[in-house]
Order: structure tokens, then C-alpha cells, then sequence
């Protein structure tokens, strides 16, 4: 369903030519799903041990994998004691989402201006797909499960579009954090909850894109990450103790 296109961080292309590489992008690849896709909660140890033999391999590889991990912030690693899930203030979040609201913006700028019309094409096929899921008739979790998958269609996209390999790569990582974030929030539904607020935002991206007003269109992304920032602090902390109040999602 999902147009995206994977993308590893460059540590991990770095690693993998390496002898063992293959087992050591496994691992980390294995790892990394089961932390975005909630498995794991902040907090929860991880055992190099258990992890390793549930992939067959020998400890190494997933030690190296950890190590990797850690520094992309989804693991923390206390030495002397061992490995566990990372735990991000909610300040840590906050300020995340601002740097990935600016990646995010100034790709979809570039996008204005660099897109080919197939390209163009692409994208409205998919607003076009994910629209269909405002449908009532489509429970809670089935058009969260759809939009979390076509919303990174949408996004990558337009990270295409852009032309632009360091964006593009910083947006992919970004975007695996993003959800990292949100599964262990365990907030997962707000992809249904506010998927007709978040469409909108996405028609009149999709809007400006097709003019080529390069400036709209960074700023509307922008805003469009920032909402889902203050969606997702109002799940983590009271409205009164975070201070802001949203009404957009990713």
C-alpha cells in the first residue's frame, strides 16, 4: 500500500558491507520495528541475550545494532547494567518535533519547486487513497493502520520531490521517530481521531505543491508537524501544564 521507499540511515549502509554486516542491519532493522510498532515501552529492558537468540545470531551483531540505536535515541545503554528502551521528556519531545516540523518544511519547499509531473500524480493517488478512509464505515483501528501507512506514502513522496539526499535521509529517520514517539505514548488512534483535520492539511499542501509557491508549501508543512506536536503533548501532559492546545495531526 505505502509508495515510501526505505531508506537506511547511513550508519547502516556504513556497517553493512562490513563482515557480519548482513546479520548486523538484521538485527537492526528487527529491533527497530519492534520499537516503533510499540512491543517495547520506555523503560523496558532488553536483553542483548533474548534478542539474539530469538534472530539465531550470535550476540555481536546485536550488540552493534544496539549501539546504533542508541545513538539514533530509541535505546539507552548503561554501562555496567545493560540495555534498555529510551525514556524522552516530554520537553525532549516537544523540541523534537520543532527540529522535525523544520526538516519537514524546508523539504517540501524544495519539492515545490523540483517535482515532475508523474510525481504530482503519485501524490494526489494517494491523498485520493487515504481520503477514502474518512468513510465511517471503517473502524477506529483499520483507518488508523491505513493512515499511519499512507501517510508516510504521502510524506515520502514529497521527500522525493524534493531532490534533496540529506533531507530526504534526515525526514526518513525522523519520520521512524515520529512513531516511536507516538507508539509509546500509546496513543496510536489519534491517526483515526484525526485523520479528517490532518487530510485537510494535506489538500492544501497538496495545493500549494501544484503551484509551485515553494514558500506556502514549507509553511503549511510546518504547521502541519507543529499541530500534530500539540496533539500529541496533550496526550502526555494536562493542557494546563503543557500550555498549548491542537487540533491537527501528521
Amino acid at each position: 500500500m505505502s509508495s515510501f521507499r526505505d531508506i537506511r540511515p547511513p550508519a547502516v549502509n556504513s556497517f553493512s558491507s562490513a563482515p557480519g554486516g548482513e546479520r548486523r542491519v538484521r538485527a537492526y532493522e528487527e529491533i527497530k520495528h519492534s520499537l516503533i510498532s510499540g512491543r517495547y515501552k520506555p523503560g523496558d529492558d532488553l536483553s542483548v541475550e533474548t534478542i539474539a537468540a530469538e534472530l539465531s545470531i550470535s550476540r555481536q551483531p546485536v550488540m552493534e545494532a544496539m549501539r546504533l540505536l542508541s545513538r539514533e535515541g530509541f535505546i539507552e545503554i548503561i554501562p555496567q547494567v545493560g540495555c534498555r528502551v529510551a525514556v524522552h521528556s516530554v520537553g525532549d519531545i516537544g523540541d523534537f518535533f520543532r527540529l522535525f516540523a523544520t526538516v519537514e518544511g524546508l523539504g517540501a519547499s524544495f519539492a515545490a519547486e523540483r517535482w515532475e509531473n508523474s510525481e504530482l500524480d503519485r501524490l494526489r493517488k494517494v491523498s485520493e487513497a487515504i481520503d477514502s478512509f474518512r468513510s465511517p464505515h471503517f473502524s477506529d483501528r483499520e483507518r488508523a493502520e491505513a493512515y499511519r501507512t499512507l501517510n508516510r506514502a504521502f510524506h515520502g513522496l514529497i521527500a522525493e520531490m524534493a531532490r534533496a539526499p540529506m533531507v530526504r535521509q534526515l525526514a526518513h529517520s525522523f519520520w521512524d521517530r515520529s512513531d516511536f514517539h507516538l507508539s509509546a505514548s500509546s496513543h496510536y488512534l489519534l491517526f483515526s481521531e484525526r485523520l479528517d483535520v490532518a487530510q485537510s492539511d494535506h489538500e492544501e499542501i497538496l495545493a500549494a505543491l501544484q503551484s509551485r509557491d515553494a514558500p506556502a508549501a514549507g509553511k503549511l508543512m510546518s504547521e502541519h508537524i507543529l499541530g500534530f506536536r500539540m496533539r500529541l503533548l496533550e496526550t502526555l501532559v494536562s493542557p494546563v501544564s503543557a500550555g498549548e492546545s491542537g487540533t491537527h495531526s501528521v
